[in-house]
C-alpha cells in the first residue's frame, strides 16, 4: 500500500504508481475546498497533439491554448476558467505517454512539476483557500522503475532533450527529469564545422556528466556517451 501524502506540502508534485497500488482514501484525497478532477488516457498521448487534445478536453482549455508546450504551461498556471481551487490529473498507462517522441518528455514534465510548484508558491489570502496542483502517473508494475527513474536526472545517464535556449557558452535544455546545460565544447558543432550549431527546438541525445551541479551538466558527444555506456556496463 503506498502511503503517500498526496496533497502535503512535502509530497512530490509529480507522482508515479502502479496501477495495482492499494492507497488508503486519507493519503488520497485533497484538503477542504472545491475539487476538480482530470483524468486522461495516456495510450492516446503518444505524441504532441495527443497530449494537448487529452489536456484541451479534460481540462476544458479556453479556445486561445496554442497548442505547444509553452501554451500548455501557461494554460496550467493560470486555470481561472475552473471554478476550483484543488487540481487532480491522473494520467492512466502513463509509459505510453510520449512514447513516439520521447525527447518531448522534458518539457511536458516540466510543465506539470512548473505548475504545482506555482500554485504551492502562491501565497494564501484572507479568506481564500490555497490552490493545489498535483499530477499522479499511472503505469503498470512493470514500467514503474523506468517512469520513475526519468524523473531523477543520475551520473551517465542517457536522455532525449530538447534546446530551450541558446548562448555563446553553451545551451539550455529540457530533459524528463528537468533542466540541464551543455557547455559549447559539449556539442558536436564545436568540432566539426559540418554540423550546425545548436537552435532552440533542437532535439539531442546526451550523457549526463555531472547531475549533481546546477544546473546538471550534459554533454552530446558521441565519445561521452560511450564512455558512460562503458561505466555503466563495468557495474559499481
Amino acid at each position: 500500500m503506498t502511503e503517500t501524502l498526496w496533497w502535503s506540502d512535502s509530497s512530490p508534485f509529480l507522482q508515479v504508481v502502479p496501477d495495482a497500488a492499494e492507497t488508503h482514501a486519507a493519503y488520497a484525497l485533497p484538503p477542504t475546498g472545491l475539487f476538480y478532477s482530470a483524468r486522461m488516457a495516456g495510450r492516446e498521448m503518444a505524441d504532441a497533439d495527443g497530449v494537448f487534445t487529452q489536456f484541451y478536453e479534460h481540462m476544458r482549455l479556453p479556445e486561445y491554448f496554442g497548442w505547444n508546450w509553452g501554451a500548455l504551461r501557461d494554460c496550467l498556471l493560470d486555470l481561472s476558467w475552473l471554478p476550483a481551487t484543488h487540481f487532480l490529473l491522473t494520467i492512466d498507462d502513463a509509459e505510453f505517454v510520449l512514447s513516439g517522441s520521447s525527447g518531448e518528455r522534458g518539457p511536458f514534465y516540466n510543465a506539470l512539476v512548473d505548475a504545482a510548484k506555482y500554485w504551492a508558491a502562491k501565497p494564501e489570502l484572507p479568506g481564500q483557500v490555497k490552490t493545489s496542483f498535483r499530477t499522479v502517473l499511472l503505469c503498470s508494475p512493470r514500467a514503474l522503475s523506468e517512469l520513475s527513474g526519468e524523473m531523477t536526472i543520475r551520473d551517465h545517464q542517457e536522455l532525449d532533450v530538447t534546446v530551450v535556449a541558446v548562448a555563446r557558452v553553451g545551451v539550455m535544455v529540457e530533459a524528463a527529469g528537468g533542466t540541464g546545460f551543455i557547455d559549447q565544447l559539449k556539442h558536436p558543432s564545436w568540432w566539426d564545422e559540418n554540423i550546425a550549431p545548436p537552435r532552440v527546438g533542437d532535439q539531442l541525445h546526451v550523457v549526463v556528466l555531472d547531475a549533481s551541479r546546477e544546473p546538471p551538466r550534459f554533454s552530446a558527444l558521441r565519445r561521452d556517451i560511450d564512455i558512460a555506456r562503458r561505466l555503466r556496463d563495468a557495474g559499481p
